[in-house]
Parts: structure tokens; C-alpha cells; sequence
């Protein structure tokens, strides 16, 4: 009964209002009448797996000068509403989003508009911002577990731009120009390769009226990610940032155009969730994966006090053990964290809004209202199956020690 009740709460949402742009981009937009705030953002076709060892970091430093052009800062306006405008670089897409009280949306998306339809590259503040990213990428370095994760793609994938840090390398990044930053930006940043979605308690006929000038953006080629290359099992080790030991151990997983992709979600919370396998035996762990066009790594970071060697043994013993191990009641207990969660993104108008552009970016625009129904679906032998793929046989497993 509880799982009909929330399925029924999400198809209770109306449909998105979609327009297609003259040049070809996608202008979404998904009434929340309840909600109290609304989101704005925007996703780009472009991001770290497109970059080459020559332009690492490309994306990162884009985003970053997208808010100094003109007088002031776009975000200026925005914030005076109240709202807060921010931007991250994925390795497929990049995001720009402003969020904030439903009453300031109308500012709020004409910065977002304004953003949009930037050109050239300030090259007045273009080396302090290449100082910026330099230290947002120490600071990054300081934390454990994203440095795992960075580590298994890239050793997943070397010499690949989706091996990669989203936020580029400091050679990388030091040694970009200009020109070849804006050579960049206009492939990526035309109206084919963009999806504009606002969501919140917003009107549609006006959100598509601000929106008419993004029209006048080029249409462009749709960009195509590179293909992901099969990732070879491999071992590496390195002294652990922090005292400690930790286990990165990432596996092949498929995309949302997958049919596995919610009992991969499954096996991951039944590995690696509070109430998981990883849990039971004392560790920490904690997930990366996220839906993807051309699939992806699912990687799972593992702490605890034990001496490096018997943690990863442990781990990979856990991980190897849990198809056989899994019993109705764990997977009961996992189906029900990421259905609380389903949920929570559903009523939450930047959660939302970024699922469904990345379903729209994906050409999977029912993606988000449909996730929660092929969460329900999904079986315990499907699930037993998706933890047979989590093969560590097959997997890149990145070693801590103790410095």
C-alpha cells in the first residue's frame, strides 16, 4: 500500500510544459503550486569527458567567467530577490541553477537568461579566475572520499577525458588560453546542445515569455560524448590524505537508457547504505553514481579503523559474499531509503528540476516521473543480479594506507 500511495503522489504531478526553441533548445518548465520556492537551471552539453590532456579543466574555468561578464555579477540581480545562483561542472554537462523564494523567480530566471546569452571571455579577470579554480581544486583534495572517487576514474580510464577531474587539473587548467576557452564554448553552449527547466510555484506563459530571447543563440551541432572505454581491473595504491585507511572500489554500471539502472541503484544502497552490508560489518561507506547517457562507474568509498589490508579484505570479501547474503529484509530496508528519497526530490523544486534535465539533456524526458515506478518494479532476483555485476574480480580498486 505504501509503495501505490507514493507512486500515485508523484503521477499526481501535472506535466511538464515543454517548448523547443527555434534553434533547437529545450525550454521546461514543471508547475509545483504547493511548493514555496522554485529553481531555475540550465544544462549545457558539455562537461570534463569532452575535454582532452590539452583542454583539462576547460569547463570548470568556462563556468567560472560565465559570472563575470558585464557590469557587476548576473548573480547580483537575483540575490537582491533573495535568491542564490550557483554552478557545477559533471563530467557529461555542466549546470547552472538559481533557486530562492518562489516570489523572486521572475528576476531570478532573467539572470539565468542573461547568463545564457554571455559572449566572449573577460580577459581582464581571466588569470584571476584561473587562480580561483586552482584553489577550489586544493581544497577539493581535502576531502577523502571525493579524492577516491577522482582516483578510481583515473586510473578507470587513463589517458580518457572521463578519467578526468570534473574540475580539471592544475597543468591543465594553468595552461589554457582564452581564445581556446572561447573556440570551446561556442561549440558547446548553442541552443541544440542547452535545456532550460524551471520548476516551483511558477506561471508557464510567462517563464516561455522571458525565455524568447534565448532564441536568438545559435543552433550548433548537438555535441556527442565520447565513447566510454571498458574500464581494465586494476589495483593501486597511494598513502591516504588524511590518517586512515580507505578502499575506492568502482565498477561498470550502465546509464539511465539501461534497464538496470534502479536495481544498480538497489545493489549499491544494499552495499554501501546505513542499513547495508558495509554497515553491518562496522565500515562507513559511501556511493557515487549518478544517471548517465553513456554509462558510468559506480564507486563506492570505504572507511574504517582497521589496518588497510584487512579493510580491503573485508570489503571485497562483503562485496564479493553479497549476492548470496542478501535477505528480503535488507533489500526491504534499501527500497525504502531510496524511495524516501525519490520522494523528498520529487517535492523539492531544484531536486526535481535537475533530474528532470538531465532526462531531457538524455533524451529521457519522462526519466524523473518514471524513476519511483521502476524503483517499485524491480525484483529481488533482478537485484541479486545487479550484485553479481558488482564482480570485484572486475573492479578498480583504489588503496589508502596509513601515511
Amino acid at each position: 500500500m505504501i509503495s501505490a500511495v507514493a507512486v500515485c503522489l508523484v503521477a499526481s504531478m501535472p506535466a511538464p510544459d515543454i517548448k523547443v526553441l527555434g534553434n533547437g533548445m529545450i525550454v521546461m518548465v514543471q508547475p509545483m503550486p504547493e511548493a514555496r520556492a522554485y529553481a531555475a537551471q540550465l544544462f549545457v552539453r558539455g562537461g570534463s569527458a569532452y575535454e582532452t590532456p590539452q583542454t583539462e579543466g576547460a569547463f570548470h574555468l568556462i563556468e567560472h567567467l560565465a559570472f563575470l561578464t558585464g557590469p557587476g555579477t548576473y548573480s547580483h540581480e537575483a540575490e537582491s530577490s533573495g535568491s542564490w545562483m550557483n554552478a557545477t561542472t559533471f563530467r557529461e554537462f555542466t549546470r547552472y541553477v538559481v533557486s530562492g523564494p518562489a516570489a523572486g523567480w521572475e528576476k531570478g530566471l532573467r539572470s539565468l537568461v542573461s547568463l545564457a546569452l554571455r559572449t566572449g571571455v573577460p580577459d581582464a579577470q581571466f588569470d584571476r579566475e584561473k587562480r580561483v579554480v586552482l584553489e577550489e581544486i586544493a581544497l577539493q583534495d581535502l576531502d577523502p572520499d571525493t579524492s577516491a572517487d577522482r582516483a578510481v576514474w583515473a586510473a578507470a580510464f587513463p589517458g580518457s577525458g572521463w578519467g578526468h577531474r570534473t574540475s580539471g587539473g592544475a597543468r591543465g587548467v594553468q595552461g589554457l588560453s582564452a581564445d581556446s576557452l572561447e573556440q570551446i564554448r561556442q561549440q558547446h553552449y548553442t541552443g541544440t546542445n542547452m535545456v532550460l527547466v524551471v520548476t516551483g510555484n511558477v506561471s508557464p506563459e510567462r517563464v516561455h515569455a522571458e525565455c524568447v530571447p534565448l532564441g536568438k543563440l545559435p543552433q550548433g551541432n548537438r555535441m556527442v560524448l565520447p565513447p566510454l572505454p571498458r574500464p581494465e581491473a586494476t589495483r593501486i595504491t597511494a598513502d591516504a590524505p588524511v590518517g586512515g585507511a580507505r578502499i575506492g572500489i568502482g565498477f561498470s554500471a550502465g546509464g539511465i537508457r539501461a534497464d538496470d539502472y534502479s536495481a544498480t541503484l538497489l545493489a549499491a544502497e544494499v552495499l554501501a547504505g546505513k542499513h547495508g552490508l558495509l554497515a553491518n560489518q562496522g565500515l562507513n561507506a559511501r556511493v557515487f553514481f549518478g544517471p548517465s547517457e553513456a554509462g558510468s562507474l559506480l564507486t563506492i568509498v570505504v572507511s574504517g579503523p582497521e589496518d588497510h589490508l584487512d579493510l580491503e579484505r573485508l570489503v571485497l570479501q562483503t562485496v564479493r559474499s553479497a549476492p548470496d547474503a542478501l535477505e528480503e529484509l535488507v533489500l526491504s530496508n534499501a527500497r525504502a531509503v531510496l524511495r524516501a528519497q525519490l520522494l523528498a526530490r520529487a517535492r523539492s523544486p531544484a531536486s526535481h528540476g535537475f533530474q528532470l534535465g538531465v532526462g531531457a539533456l538524455m533524451r529521457e524526458v519522462q526519466f524523473a516521473s518514471q524513476e519511483l515506478a521502476h524503483l517499485e518494479k524491480v525484483t529481488y532476483c533482478e537485484v541479486v543480479g545487479a550484485l553479481k555485476r558488482l564482480d570485484p574480480t572486475n573492479a578498480i580498486v583504489a588503496v589508502w594506507r596509513k601515511p
